[in-house]
């Protein structure tokens, strides 16, 4: 009996010694693999959310008891074919790679519904539709003249005409038009009386505000753009590589305030350039304060 109990014993110590260190590896991300050059590999992980969740994930053929968000931990390094199948909705196929003590991490996937639900808001036929990014309305058109476009509220879902009837621009068409995300407002390039003119709209919920700054364009410009949280400054982008800066309110022209540029953009009241000796710099709004960010190589 002695002899069993020392027998037992022994072999406690060494099933302890090996799955212990074992047990603590896998703890820490590691697993063994036949034939690496290692042996011991850290491992991975996949985190999967989508919109909507709750659907099925597969990997290969085996499918994970999580449904979305799942995290799939404890995966070697490799690539992983992942399905992810959700009723009434598309399935999404995607081979993922995963690599040592790195996460692959895929937020919010959209899942598609297998039939779209169609329903006809309006009965009248539109010609085009001019989006506002990252606003509650857009504009419909039954035609060119702006007399013929209407502002769609997609929240209320109510609509109104772009342009009170005693307008006289209700008659001008447009030719081409300037937008920024967030931003309420449009700038308008349009023909009205046989003469290129510019209009500066302020697409308000109940009525559009108007105003005629053809003056501060001599040139046609290639874009034009503002900080959508400054309704009173433009900023013009010519052919030529220089940068007008335009006030609404006063319909001052500040001409040239940066030259020799490739390209623009506007972010937090600041420009951002690209010249054309390939710097990128930053500088205010009146085109001062310049600092150098990167020069790409010749």
């Amino acid at each position: 009996m002695l002899l069993l109990r020392r027998i037992f014993f022994y072999l406690f110590i060494v099933l302890y010694l090996i799955l212990c260190p074992w047990t603590i590896l896998y703890a820490l991300g590691y697993l063994y693999r036949p034939g690496a050059e290692q042996g011991i590999v850290k491992t991975g992980l996949i985190s999967l959310s989508t919109v909507p969740p709750g659907a099925s994930v597969y990997v290969g053929k085996s499918r994970y008891t999580q449904k979305t968000p799942a995290t799939l931990r404890d995966l070697l390094p490799g690539d992983y074919p992942v399905r992810l199948v959700l009723k009434h909705y598309r399935p999404w196929r995607e081979t993922l790679p995963v690599e040592a003590e790195k996460a692959t991490l895929l937020e919010k996937i959209l899942l598609l519904p297998d039939t779209w639900k169609e329903e006809i808001i309006l009965k009248d036929s539109f010609e085009t539709l001019i989006p506002l990014p990252g606003n509650e309305v857009f504009l419909l058109g039954k035609g060119s003249r702006l007399g013929e476009m209407w502002v769609y509220d997609w929240k209320r879902e109510t609509i109104r005409p772009l342009l009170p009837t005693a307008s006289p621009f209700r008659e001008a068409k447009l030719l081409a038009y300037f937008s920024v995300r967030e931003s309420p407002c449009l700038l308008l390039r349009v023909d009205f009386k046989q003469r290129g003119r510019y209009l500066w709209l302020e697409i308000e919920k109940e009525e559009t505000i108007l105003r005629d700054l053809s003056n501060l364009f001599p040139e046609r410009p290639l874009w034009v753009a503002w900080d959508p949280r400054d309704k009173e400054q433009l900023f013009a982008f010519y052919n030529d590589g220089y940068l007008n800066r335009l006030e609404i309110a006063s319909k001052a022209i500040y001409p040239k305030v940066l030259i020799n540029l490739r390209g623009f953009g506007l972010w937090d009241r600041a420009i951002y350039v690209l010249t054309e000796d390939n710097t990128f710099e930053r500088t205010d709004l009146g085109g001062r304060a310049k600092r150098s960010f990167s020069r790409k190589p010749s």
